[in-house]
């Protein structure tokens, strides 16, 4: 036997729990009492005490045994070992122990590796070594194959047509009982593992992994599939487990289930593997149980623990189990023992393909299983077709994300240029700053604070690309930055410039009138400071599962300190606009600045109005489709952006140039008349952004002035004097 662990100290008492459907579970009890043997003899100071959970001892069903094991893992520790069906190896696998730390490669590599791949790993971490398993195989009807003189089919055509030719020579016969193939297509677990295991049996190559389930590969299985069940099945044999009777009885020719002990088929049937959509492929679902050791022990119950999994999951112990019929070794050398060959077809063991349950899918497996298979049988058993099908059954966990690719999303595809159009006019727009006709437009701001401002609203906008692709911690982060950088460089510039046109001059307001970049780089490390500190917790990834939407993704903040975090982030912004709101309060009359107050509190509006909206949609409203999702959000990030940049700066630019336009139109009219009407003189450029702020006496305003002299009575536009 291989080296156990002996490094106890003190004497050690290992709880193990386990589920079973019988209290005295003869085999477990049996296995673990030998190890207490074995551990007397060695002196190894370690007691095994196994504790069996069932159904004649509580009111846990299997199901609940689940989720109360998973309760046991987080809040205590009352056993140290833990027997599990391998289905639950999601929930489990955080709270146990890496087995990879404490056993050698070498015996790891007596088990399975593809086994051990699918049902005993967690996000790399081996938490469990399998102590029996179970898997599906194929029974042929050893008497009805011998009287046509018929083989053990190999693959699934060659399985309907030996069923096809048998049931028709039967029925000659009058025998009209004998069910070609039963399926096992229940409505229970089983249904999932056949339709599971059927898929995989339909995959291209032998070194093919599960195929997609809305690839041809899947939907000609389905086909497949319901064809046998039409030609030599029915809905009633497919959706009945009876299959244990008929193996006794032998009224099937062909029959689906697992690996039973030999007394209950050796007489009418022969044991094989699976057939294949061709030969050299297969399929067999795994079940089973794992052991597994829980993480937080001290190390001398560690110690014990593994000592104790190390003789159980010995290949000793497992060829003893499994000659007496009691036990399904994962350990494929077993099955090159010529005594174990001689009790069993361990051609039939080597040449299993096996494929996990999909328990890894979603966190309530067994809701998932109950919709898989409405979806499936819907098809299956009724009219939808096999596409429809397996589309349904893949949105159940598929998630759905927004992608610049417009073979995948042709929403993001378009809003994509829509985003990257608006960018470069915002971008490309700051080049007005610098045309002499526009310069007085934007007297508002300095042009290095126009500067800032646009910038900013580039940065909310541009906060929309980290909604694209699969939602990560970091996307979250870049989002919030973004997002709340933007708003801090659009408000900053207005606060500076409502501050210096304050009526009444005091000394910090004159300190900020000749120190705006010290007054600018306040905000802005302050603003630099919580984006930092935001980059110190991770975001918590949301599933937004819809039973007949589409599931999606979102950013959300489980952690205290990000939620504090985030609160201070809106509390500043919230006295940003504070701010703002006081000063253009009191500003309201100045004439100078009429038309940028009255902007400013629009602006104002429109992003606090916003900003409700999406949070009601982040956190009150669900929102069943993905890309409604996205319209919202995006829709309102694009509001805030181009309101904030339309409403001061850009809409300047486009009156200009309409008003510019306009002008040289009457301009040209009148030369070509060579005649104005006295009583309606030609006036100067006015634009409407308010009186006083961009009168037609400045010079350098956006169209030349073009002036009459009101004691010219001839008319003309220009004096006889005058030389163009």
């Amino acid at each position: 036997m291989n080296k156990i662990f002996i490094k106890i100290i003190l004497f050690q008492l290992i709880l193990i729990l386990r589920y079973s459907n019988d209290s005295n579970d003869e085999v477990y009890l049996s296995i673990f009492n030998e190890f207490n043997t074995y551990a007397n003899e060695n002196d190894l100071d370690i007691q095994a005490k196994l504790h069996i959970l069932s159904n004649t001892n509580s009111t846990t069903n299997k199901a609940d045994f689940g989720s109360s094991t998973e309760v046991l893992l987080k809040k205590y520790n009352k056993y140290d070992i833990y027997v599990y069906d391998n289905l639950y190896i999601a929930n489990y696998g955080k709270y146990l122990l890496d087995l990879k730390d404490y056993f050698t490669q070498d015996y790891l590599n007596l088990y399975n590796q593809n086994l051990l791949n699918q049902t005993c790993y967690y996000k790399d971490e081996l938490v469990g070594l399998p102590i029996s398993l179970a898997y599906t195989v194929l029974y042929s009807n050893r008497v009805l194959l011998s009287k046509y003189n018929k083989k053990i089919p190999k693959t699934w055509d060659e399985l309907l047509e030996t069923s096809k030719f048998i049931l028709n020579e039967e029925k000659k016969l009058n025998n009209t009982n004998i069910i070609g193939y039963n399926g096992l297509f229940t409505d229970d677990d089983f249904g999932i593992c056949s339709i599971y295991e059927f898929i995989y049996s339909c995959r291209e190559s032998y070194n093919s992994t599960f195929p997609e389930l809305t690839s041809e590969v899947s939907i000609n299985s389905l086909e497949k599939l319901k064809q046998i069940k039409d030609e030599i099945s029915s809905d009633s044999v497919f959706r009945t487990d009876n299959t244990l009777n008929s193996l006794k009885n032998g009224d099937s020719l062909f029959l689906k289930y697992f690996i039973t002990p030999e007394i209950f088929f050796k007489h009418t049937y022969d044991m094989s593997i699976l057939p294949g959509i061709k030969e050299g492929i297969s399929g067999a679902i795994v079940a089973g149980y794992n052991v597994g050791i829980f993480k937080n022990l001290s190390e001398e119950k560690k110690f014990a623990s593994l000592a104790v999994l190390q003789f159980i999951s010995s290949p000793e112990m497992q060829k003893k189990y499994f000659l007496k019929q009691l036990m399904i070794s994962g350990i494929l050398t077993l099955f090159d023992d010529e005594e174990v060959c001689q009790a069993c077809d361990c051609e039939v063991f080597k040449n299993l393909q096996p494929i996990g349950r999909p328990s890894y899918k979603i966190p309530n497996y067994d809701e998932y299983s109950e919709k898989f298979r409405q979806y499936i049988y819907e098809f299956l058993y009724g009219d939808l077709s096999a596409e429809k099908a397996l589309k349904k059954a893949d949105d159940i966990t598929r998630i759905y994300y927004i992608s610049i690719n417009k073979n995948y999303s042709l929403l993001g595809f378009i809003i994509n240029i829509i985003i990257s159009i608006l960018t470069l006019l915002m971008f490309f727009s700051l080049i007005f700053l610098f045309v002499e006709d526009f310069c007085s437009l934007f007297e508002f701001l300095t042009t290095d604070f126009w500067f800032i401002y646009v910038l900013g609203s580039i940065f909310i906008l541009c906060s929309v690309y980290t909604k694209y692709g699969i939602p990560s911690s970091s996307k979250c982060h870049w989002s919030f930055i973004l997002f709340f950088s933007g708003l801090n460089l659009n408000y900053i510039p207005i606060i500076y410039r409502l501050i210096i046109n304050f009526p009444i001059k005091n000394n910090v307001i004159l300190w900020i009138e000749n120190h705006k970049y010290k007054f600018i780089s306040i905000f802005i490390i302050m603003e630099g400071i919580l984006n930092g500190l935001s980059l110190t917790y991770e975001y918590d990834i949301k599933n937004i599962m819809n039973s007949e939407g589409q599931n999606y993704q979102i950013c959300k903040m489980k952690n205290m300190f990000g939620k504090i975090l985030f609160g201070i982030t809106m509390l500043y912004i919230i006295l940003l606009i504070s701010l703002i709101l006081v000063y253009v309060f009191i500003e309201w009359n100045i004439k100078k600045t009429t038309y940028e107050t009255r902007a400013i509190v629009t602006l104002l509006y429109i992003d606090i109005l916003s900003f409700v909206i999406l949070f009601l949609f982040d956190i009150i409203i669900k929102v069943k489709q993905f890309y409604i999702y996205f319209i919202i959000y995006t829709c309102m990030i694009v509001i805030i952006s181009m309101s904030n940049y339309g409403l001061l700066y850009g809409i300047k630019i486009i009156d200009c140039i309409i008003k510019r336009k306009s002008f040289r139109l009457t301009f040209v009219n009148s030369v070509n008349k060579d005649f104005i009407p006295s009583e309606a003189p030609v006036k100067t450029c006015e634009l409407t952004f308010g009186s006083g702020a961009y009168s037609s006496n400045n010079n350098s305003a956006c169209i030349a002035t073009l002036a009459t002299n009101n004691n010219n009575s001839s008319g003309k536009i220009f004096n006889d004097d005058d030389e163009i």
